[in-house]
């Protein structure tokens, strides 16, 4: 029985005084997303302000009596067309801000994260310049025409679900028709999200906390006042120029 007296020996020398664990602070379950959610919508701000920016520049372009006859926007159309492009941009950087920064690159607090480098930033403001204009033009601009027609009484409710219909099934010939027309004016929204997306990524890497924590967030609303802010102050001739394809083929003549 002496086999007996040694187990009970071992158990009461390393089983039961074991390290006290009642002083141990568990990892937050949350402290993965937050960070994360935080980088997204940092960029998905920016890039709902580019895409509003987009969409109004675009209209403006294609609509010539804006050089001609308006000193300023209409408000309705300027809010309405800065909402389908920013909800769009939202979606689209948003989601590319969530999904290139998963868990697996180290999003908590005991690991740093290191920050991609400005050639990689080339590449996803490429990816956000076609994805914009072909979701802007294949399906949000025109299912929200149509939702605007049908809340604004021009339209009964069965001409609403056959033209939601329509928007649906024509999806893949509006991205080539409609969504093609935008890439002129994206073009320069990509470029201004890939700087702007490559600054808030480095902020959201550093080592000091509060600067990682608020920085990004902080950056992207600065930046997205400065876009708003300009559509606000330039003439609507100076967005036509800016917006219009024929103009901007005429300088390299």
């Amino acid at each position: 029985m002496l086999h007996w007296k040694y187990l009970k020996l071992y158990r009461t020398t390393h089983v039961t005084s074991t390290v006290d664990t009642s002083n141990i602070v568990l990892a937050d379950p949350r402290e993965d997303t937050r960070p994360r959610w935080r980088f997204a919508v940092s960029l998905g701000l920016f890039g709902a302000a580019l895409g509003g920016a987009v969409v109004i520049t675009n209209v403006v372009g294609l609509t010539s009596k804006f050089a001609v006859d308006a000193d300023a926007l209409p408000n309705d159309d300027f809010v309405y067309f800065m909402l389908v492009g920013g909800l769009t941009g939202l979606v689209v950087a948003g989601l590319m801000g969530y999904l290139m920064n998963r868990s697996s690159r180290a999003f908590v607090s005991s690991t740093p994260r290191h920050a991609l480098g400005i050639l990689p930033w080339a590449g996803i403001g490429a990816i956000y310049w076609v994805a914009f204009s072909l979701l802007v033009g294949g399906i949000t601009l025109p299912q929200a025409n149509v939702v605007l027609a049908y809340v604004n009484g021009a339209i009964p409710f069965v001409d609403f679900v056959g033209f939601t219909l329509d928007t649906i099934f024509g999806v893949p010939f509006r991205m080539v028709s409609e969504g093609g027309r935008f890439m002129y004016t994206a073009t320069l929204a990509g470029l201004l999200f890939m700087l702007g997306g490559w600054v808030i990524d480095r902020l959201a890497a550093v080592t000091n906390v509060q600067l990682a924590r608020y920085g990004p967030p902080l950056l992207a609303a600065a930046l997205s006042a400065i876009v708003v802010a300009l559509l606000l102050l330039l003439s609507p001739s100076v967005l036509w120029h800016i917006g219009n394809v024929t103009t901007a083929t005429q300088l390299y003549r």
